[in-house]
C-alpha cells in the first residue's frame, strides 16, 4: 500500500513523500518513506523518527532548516492522499501520541530559545574539537621551549614525551629561565615521579631556585618528615633544628611540651662545635626553665583562687592563665600578685630576676607598671629610692622620669603624684612637653617661666581653658613680673 504525505516548510514550500508499507509486514513494523533527499523511518513502538540523510538536508540557516521549524525539530506532516483503514489508524495514533510529547509540534519555542540552543550546540562542537586536539597532541613531541610557553599560557600540554634524563634537565632549566614558579613546580613534580631520588636530589642541589621552590612546596603541604630529610641531605642542620623546634614548641599540655623541648636539646649537629654550646640551646633551656616554673605556679594559684584563699584574687580576678606566657608577662604577674613573697620562693619577682638574669631596666619597668596599677604608691616610690651619701635617700631611676610620668598618667594617678615625678625631669623643655600633654597647666606655666620663654607662654595661654582661673592668674602675674628676664 501507498500513502502520500507532504512536509510543509516554514517558507511555504511543500515536500512530498510516498510512504509504502509491505502487505506482509506485521503491525509493529516501522513505517518508512524515501524521498529524493533521503529516507525517514517512523517507529511506532519507540515513537521516534530517524532521518538518515539529515546532514545533507539541513541548511546553515535555522529559518530554512525543515527539521528545526518547530519545537520538536521535526517537519509538520499532513496527509494528502487516499486513506485506507490502516492509514487512518496509524494517523490517529500519531496525532494522539504527539499531543502528549513535550517536544511535539503543538509546543512553541521562541526565537531566543532557538538561538540559545544553537549556541550551545556550537559550544559543544568547539569543546569536542579541543578535546580531540588534546588527545592527538598528547604524544606529539614539541620543543622544550614551546612546551614551557604552553604551560605559562595555560594551554594543554604533556610532559610524557620527554623521557630521557637530558630532556628532563632541559625542561627544568628552561622553566627556571622563565622565572615562572608554577612551571617550575610542575616540572619538579614530573621529575619526582619519573626519577630516582638520587638523581632528583642532584638536580635540586644543582639548581638553588628549584630547591627553594620545592622547600616552599613541602612547607605549604605540611610534609615535615620529607622536609627534615631534605634538610639533612642538604646539610642544612640549623634549618632542620628550627623545623624540629617549631613542631614541638606549641604542643600541649605543658609537661609534654617540656619533654619535647628537652628532646630538641639532644639534637646532633654534625660539623659544628656542638649544639649544646650554640645560642639555640641557651634559648631552649630558658624556655624549659620558664615552663617548669609556670606549671606549679599556675596549679597553686588556680587552687587558691577557686577556694578564695587570697584576697587579691577577689579584688583583681585573673584575666588569663600564667601558663605559656612570656618571661616579662610572668614577671609582671608575680609583681602584681606575689610582690611580698619571700626572695627564695619560686614565685618571688626577685628570684625571677636573679634566675633569668634580667636587667635592672627590665625588672624596674615591669614592677613599676604592676604596682602603679594596684595604686601601691609606697612600693612605687620604694622602687625608685636610692641611698646617697651619709645615709640620705633620693629618687633616682635608670628609666627617664618622663616615661614614668606617662606611666602614672596612663594608670590614672593622682595630680600630686604626677607633679611629684614630673618635677624630677631635668630637661625643662622635655618637662614642659610632658606636663602639657597630661594637662598639668600650672606646672607647665612654671616650667615656661623657668625657661624665660615669653612667646611660648603667650601661645600656651590661648590653650588654657577659660574656666581655669588659677592658671590664668599665674600667667598674668608672670608676664607682669619685672624681675623675670625674658628671652
Amino acid at each position: 500500500r501507498e500513502s502520500r504525505l507532504s512536509c510543509m516548510m516554514d517558507d511555504g514550500r511543500e515536500t512530498r513523500a510516498v510512504i509504502s508499507r509491505s502487505i506482509f509486514a506485521d503491525d509493529d513494523e516501522d513505517w518508512k518513506t524515501s524521498t529524493g533527499d533521503g529516507s525517514v523511518t517512523f517507529s511506532r513502538n519507540a515513537s521516534e523518527i530517524r532521518f538518515d540523510d539529515y546532514e545533507e538536508i539541513r541548511g546553515d540557516d535555522p529559518q530554512k532548516d525543515p527539521f528545526r521549524s518547530n519545537a520538536s525539530g521535526l517537519p509538520k506532516l499532513t496527509h494528502n492522499g487516499g486513506r485506507s483503514d490502516s492509514d487512518k489508524g496509524w494517523s490517529s495514533w500519531w496525532n494522539s501520541s504527539s499531543q502528549d510529547r513535550p517536544g511535539s509540534s503543538t509546543s512553541s519555542i521562541s526565537l531566543s530559545e532557538k538561538k540559545s540552543l544553537h549556541d550551545l550546540q556550537a559550544e559543544v562542537r568547539t569543546l569536542q574539537r579541543k578535546l580531540e586536539e588534546a588527545r592527538a597532541s598528547r604524544w606529539n613531541r614539541l620543543s622544550v621551549r614551546d612546551t614551557i610557553k604552553r604551560m605559562m599560557l595555560k594551554k594543554p600540554y604533556s610532559l610524557e614525551p620527554y623521557r630521557s634524563f637530558e630532556d628532563k634537565v632541559d625542561l627544568l632549566q628552561t622553566a627556571i629561565q622563565y622565572h615562572d614558579g608554577n612551571c617550575i613546580m610542575a616540572v619538579l613534580m614530573f621529575l619526582k615521579q619519573t626519577l630516582r631520588f638520587g638523581k632528583f636530589f642532584d638536580l635540586i642541589v644543582k639548581f638553588p631556585e628549584a630547591e627553594q621552590h620545592y622547600i616552599a612546596y613541602l612547607k605549604q603541604h605540611y610534609a615535615w618528615f620529607e622536609l627534615r630529610k631534605l634538610y639533612r641531605d642538604l646539610a642544612r642542620y640549623e634549618d632542620e633544628w628550627v623545623l624540629l623546634y617549631n613542631q614541638n614548641r606549641n604542643i600541649t599540655p605543658a609537661d609534654t611540651r617540656v619533654r619535647r623541648l628537652e628532646s630538641c636539646l639532644k639534637f646532633e649537629m654534625p660539623g659544628s662545635d656542638g649544639f649544646a654550646k650554640s645560642h639555640y640551646a641557651a634559648v631552649v633551656k630558658e624556655q624549659i626553665d620558664l615552663l617548669s616554673r609556670q606549671i606549679p605556679l599556675e596549679e597553686k594559684d588556680a587552687k587558691a583562687e577557686s577556694l578564695g584563699e587570697y584576697a587579691l584574687f577577689k579584688a583583681h580576678p585573673r584575666s588569663s592563665k600564667v601558663l605559656y606566657t612570656s618571661l616579662i608577662t610572668t614577671l609582671y604577674y608575680c609583681c602584681f600578685y606575689h610582690y611580698e613573697a619571700k626572695p627564695e620562693a619560686l614565685r618571688s619577682p626577685i628570684k625571677f630576676r636573679t634566675d633569668f638574669k634580667l636587667s635592672e631596666k627590665q625588672y624596674l619597668w615591669t614592677a613599676l607598671a604592676a604596682r602603679a596599677r594596684l595604686k601601691r604608691w609606697g612600693d612605687f616610690e620604694q622602687l625608685l629610692t636610692t641611698k646617697g651619701w651619709f645615709g640620705s635617700t633620693k629618687l633616682k631611676s635608670k628609666i627617664s622620669f618622663d616615661k614614668i610620668v606617662e606611666l602614672l598618667h596612663k594608670q590614672k594617678a593622682s595630680p600630686d603624684q604626677l607633679e611629684k615625678y614630673a618635677r624630677l625631669v631635668d630637661d625643662l623643655s622635655l618637662r614642659f612637653k610632658v606636663v602639657a600633654r597630661i594637662g598639668r597647666h600650672v606646672l607647665a606655666v612654671q616650667t615656661l617661666v623657668e625657661l624665660r620663654d615669653r612667646n611660648q607662654l603667650l601661645q600656651y595661654q590661648e590653650k588654657v581653658p577659660p574656666t581655669d582661673r588659677r592658671t590664668h592668674d599665674l600667667i598674668y602675674r608672670s608676664l607682669n613680673d619685672v624681675s623675670i628676664k625674658w628671652r
